[in-house]
C-alpha cells in the first residue's frame, strides 16, 4: 500500500529553506519554491518596515552615524536574501530539467521575465539529471 505524501505547508517550506539556503544544486518543487519566495518576501517586508521606523527614530535623535550603520546592515541582509532567492530559482529551474543559467533570461526586458515565470510555474518533472522528483509532487 502506498503511503500518502502530505502537501508542503509554510512550516515545512521554512525548514527546507533553512537547510538549503545557499544550495544551488538539487531541486525545489513548485510548492517549496513559492512558499520559499513568500517567506523571503515576508522577511524582506518586515526588515524594510523595521528599517523605516528605526531610521525615522534615529534621524529624529540626530544619530546619523547609526542611520548609516543600520543602512549598511540592511544592504548586507538584502544581498543575502537575494543570493538565497537565486539559489531557490536555480533549484526550481533544475526541477524543470533546465540549467540554473536560465534565470539570466530575466535580463531581457519584459519577455525574459515572462519566459522565466513560465518555467517557474510548470509542474515538477520526473527524475532528471538534477535529482529525484520531489516527494510531494509524486
Amino acid at each position: 500500500m502506498e503511503e500518502k505524501v502530505k502537501p508542503l505547508n509554510l512550516v515545512d517550506a521554512w525548514h527546507r529553506l533553512k537547510t538549503k539556503l545557499f544550495k544551488f544544486s538539487g531541486r525545489s518543487s513548485r510548492s517549496e519554491y513559492w512558499l520559499g519566495i513568500l517567506i523571503l518576501y515576508i522577511i524582506g517586508m518586515a526588515l524594510e518596515f523595521i528599517y523605516i521606523i528605526a531610521c525615522a527614530a534615529l534621524a529624529e535623535l540626530e544619530m546619523m552615524t547609526l542611520v548609516i550603520i543600520v543602512t549598511v546592515l540592511l544592504v548586507i541582509i538584502a544581498l543575502i536574501i537575494t543570493v538565497v532567492g537565486f539559489a531557490l530559482n536555480v533549484r526550481r529551474l533544475h526541477d524543470m530539467g533546465k540549467s540554473g543559467w536560465w534565470q539570466l533570461i530575466s535580463c531581457i526586458p519584459l519577455i525574459g521575465s515572462i519566459v522565466l515565470l513560465y518555467y517557474l510555474v510548470q509542474p515538477s518533472q520526473d527524475d532528471n539529471k538534477y535529482g529525484l522528483q520531489p516527494a510531494e509532487t509524486k
